[in-house]
């Protein structure tokens, strides 16, 4: 097994996450790719790149790249919990929930992730336990994008604007969000990408 080396963030790996905030995609993943070339061993700069070409609606090209990573270090949750964002926005919910039960499971807590199974349970059409599980386990960034997968737009809404006067870490990649396009559309979004004094376009 090859042990993956633990180097410090090159300026590429801490510069691609504010790309990616400003929507500046193309950007993030030529900035990654760099840092990836530079330590070719790093899990967290693969896991990195992976989660930037999910954002950037590469889907096949962010498997493989959070594959490598789980490769180089098996045992972080965090990658497997990306593969299963990935899994499912390609439809593929059965690999999805199983890649965030194994997350869970490295994670040693049994409601990790329930935002995540939510939203699947929501775009598979089990809308019943979808919501049992907002119910049971609270509110916040990741059950706005269950509501946007149940179709109710108001109470997503209400959750990312709470996240942004919260100023919540999460809610910076609000904009590059797959789970979030639905939102787009609607004249509120402007409203909270305004709020977060990011570009609107």
């Amino acid at each position: 097994m090859t042990i993956p080396r633990r180097a410090s963030p090159t300026p590429g790996q801490r510069r691609s996450p504010l790309s990616v905030a400003l929507g500046r995609l193309p950007e993030a993943i030529t900035r990654i790719e760099h840092a990836a070339q530079l330590d070719p061993l790093s899990a967290q700069v693969h896991s990195t790149f992976g989660r930037i070409l999910y954002r950037a609606r590469k889907f096949d090209e962010a498997i493989v790249r959070l594959n490598r990573a789980i490769e180089l270090e098996p045992r972080n949750p965090q990658a497997y919990g990306r593969v299963g964002d990935v899994y499912d926005q390609m439809g593929k919910y059965a690999d999805a929930l199983a890649f965030y039960e194994k997350s869970r499971a490295l994670m040693g807590n049994p409601e990790s992730g329930g935002s995540r199974m939510a939203r699947v349970y929501a775009r598979m059409g089990r809308v019943s336990e979808s919501r049992q599980m907002v119910k049971s386990l609270g509110d916040g960034y990741g059950f706005a994008e269950v509501y946007a997968a149940l179709g109710d737009k108001d109470m997503a809404f209400r959750l990312l604007f709470k996240t942004v006067e919260e100023r919540s870490d999460w809610h910076i990649f609000i904009k590059a969000d797959p789970p979030f396009e639905s939102l787009h559309s609607d004249p509120r979004w402007k409203e909270l990408i305004g709020r977060m004094n990011l570009p609107t376009d």
